[in-house]
């Protein structure tokens, strides 16, 4: 059984929650236990919560973590103790390591914010189990390199931000299905590369690569610019 303590501000309509949570799991029969302590008007309370009981935070739809006393590893659990988040932000948190299990239970996500952290890889599951994405916000960290299938679960994705990390290439398949993208942020990498070809995604608005490395520094708005003549130029510029 392993336990991690993390704090965070709780949002919600009726108050500012502030939380201290324990969790801990056991490995062989897959219950998550938490210890809440509440404070709200200088009272606190401590509540127990055990995931197979169902006594979790289920009218809770945004949650925003506090950065003071988080790990590098972002806790598991959290979505079975707040089974309606749509709303999840992790940022300033000095968080380097994330994975699949960090967003069990979290279906109904919409926007995830993970800005202003450590971030260095990203495993190709990592968000496939959030299919409901709409908004994924990963600036600020140092990641190097996109998975080929990173988003290919997100079909939903009207908003991706990855501007001010430390990517090099694009891969020919990375957006394939996020055929609903709008805005794309790639601004303060160190592009060197594209092979996408986004001619064949006629939703997006805006594609921000300003900021990139050589000629591969660019920004392009559908309203003054076509995507066929975009890709054009990205297909001259981006791969010299």
């Amino acid at each position: 059984m392993w336990s991690i303590k993390i704090f965070f501000i709780l949002l919600s309509a009726r108050s500012i929650l502030s939380v201290e949570l324990l969790c801990a799991r056991h490995p062989e029969l897959e219950v998550i236990h938490c210890k809440l302590s509440e404070k709200t008007d200088g009272l606190v309370t401590i509540t127990s919560y055990v995931s197979l009981e169902g006594q979790n935070f289920d009218n809770e739809t945004e949650l925003e973590i506090s950065y003071s006393n988080l790990g590098r590893h972002l806790s598991h659990g959290i979505g079975h103790v707040f089974k309606n988040l749509k709303g999840f932000d992790v940022s300033y948190s000095s968080v380097a390591i994330v994975d699949r299990t960090c967003f069990e239970n979290m279906k109904n996500l919409k926007d995830l914010r993970l800005f202003f952290n450590d971030i260095e890889e990203l495993p190709s599951d990592v968000f496939s189990d959030l299919q409901q994405l709409t908004i994924i916000s990963l600036a600020k960290n140092k990641i190097k390199k996109l998975p080929n299938n990173l988003f290919d679960h997100n079909r939903e994705l009207k908003i991706l931000r990855l501007n001010d990390n430390l990517i090099e290439v694009i891969e020919r398949e990375i957006f394939k299905y996020n055929l609903e993208l709008k805005e794309l942020s790639l601004q303060k990498n160190a592009i060197k590369r594209i092979n996408f070809d986004f001619s064949t995604h006629k939703s997006i608005v805006l594609l921000d690569l300003s900021g990139n490395k050589g000629s591969c520094n660019m920004k392009f708005d559908k309203k003054l610019l076509d995507m066929n003549e975009v890709q054009k130029e990205i297909a001259v510029a981006c791969n010299q």
